[in-house]
């Protein structure tokens, strides 16, 4: 803080590649990133560190010619609450196009959302906050993967459909948006070792008790460290939105995702890729692939503005969508 930074075009560093170029504000600093070999092997240590810089696209597995919906994967999300359903609506349609079979949202405005889905299933969540675990266990249950949080609220019925998640679902459960300040507050706690948490920097300071206008400067100074010590104490896998994405596992090990896409710094952008961490598949269900499939805002290595088609979820044609189109190929210098 206070000092000086180069704002670089290139920059040559020796070895191994260091995280903190490729997330934060390294990403704007470093400009390209070129690792340059001493022609000599690093200790094994280091060499496990390095390590850390690592792409995480996973491309979809193809189905076989005989699949059907269920072998696709099971995906419940616990989401929305009145006045905020659009939340529960963007993770259900991020799951259904990274490539889930069946989509269940379940709310206790489910109602609401019966005239605003087509292929996705609704579950009503009982209004009473007693019996909102009753009302949950066959979804949570039968689910491969849970997704809860968006627009889920911070109120009695939020914490116990939050709590009801983390007792009975069976598959992974990611944790976003009012989940993870419901889980700040000490409103539920994880208790699971295949949770993972998505938070922005502003919720990563919230889980780390930081607070003050500084808060999320401190997660940023520090993303690495931040991300690390949240996941130790939840025990959880921590996806750390932004550029670069920080993945960080419970027992220290870390992951940099060294992408970075602006188009997607809007509301819902990550929603509409939360779904995709829940993706069920066969080889989905082995938890480490279903971390590393959560870009969390960034886009998998692809052209520049890939990001920017993913966020709108239409099933139909939609001008706005054909000039994000245009947008996404011209970044990738296709002639359009």
């Amino acid at each position: 803080p206070g000092g000086l930074a180069v704002r670089a075009h290139l920059t040559c560093t020796f070895a191994a590649s260091k995280p903190g170029l490729h997330t934060g504000a390294g990403c704007v600093h470093a400009g390209e990133v070129r690792v340059v070999d001493l022609g000599a092997a690093l200790p094994a240590d280091i060499a496990r560190e390095a390590k850390v810089v690592l792409s995480a696209y996973h491309p979809p597995a193809r189905r076989r010619v005989d699949a059907h919906k269920g072998d696709a994967g099971r995906v419940l999300v616990v989401a929305g609450s009145p006045g905020r359903t659009g939340a529960a609506l963007l993770a259900a349609r991020g799951a259904h196009r990274g490539g889930a079979g069946l989509v269940t949202i379940a709310s206790r405005v489910a109602s609401s959302l019966d005239l605003r889905v087509v292929e996705t299933m609704t579950v009503v969540v009982a209004d009473d906050a007693f019996a909102v675990a009753p009302s949950l266990m066959a979804s949570l249950e039968s689910a491969d993967a849970v997704a809860v949080g968006p627009g889920l609220g911070l109120d009695d019925h939020a914490a116990a459909a939050l709590d009801a998640t983390f007792r009975h679902a069976r598959g992974p459960v990611v944790v976003d948006a009012d989940g993870l300040t419901l889980l700040a507050r000490g409103r539920a706690a994880t208790g699971r070792s295949r949770c993972v948490l998505t938070p922005h920097p502003l919720e990563l300071a919230r889980l780390l008790g930081y607070e003050g206008a500084d808060a999320s400067v401190r997660v940023q100074a520090d993303r690495l460290g931040a991300a690390r010590e949240v996941a130790r104490r939840h025990g959880a896998t921590v996806v750390l939105k932004g550029a670069g994405t920080i993945v960080a596992f419970p027992a220290g090990r870390c992951a940099v995702m060294p992408y970075a896409d602006p188009a997607l710094g809007v509301a819902g952008a990550a929603l509409a890729h939360l779904g995709r961490s829940d993706e069920a598949r066969e080889e989905g269900r082995r938890f480490l692939a279903l971390v590393e499939r959560e870009w969390s805002g960034e886009r998998p290595g692809g052209p520049e503005g890939y990001g920017e088609w993913l966020l709108h979820s239409t099933p139909l044609p939609d001008p706005r969508d054909l000039e994000h189109l245009r947008l996404g190929l011209r970044g990738a210098g296709l002639p359009v």
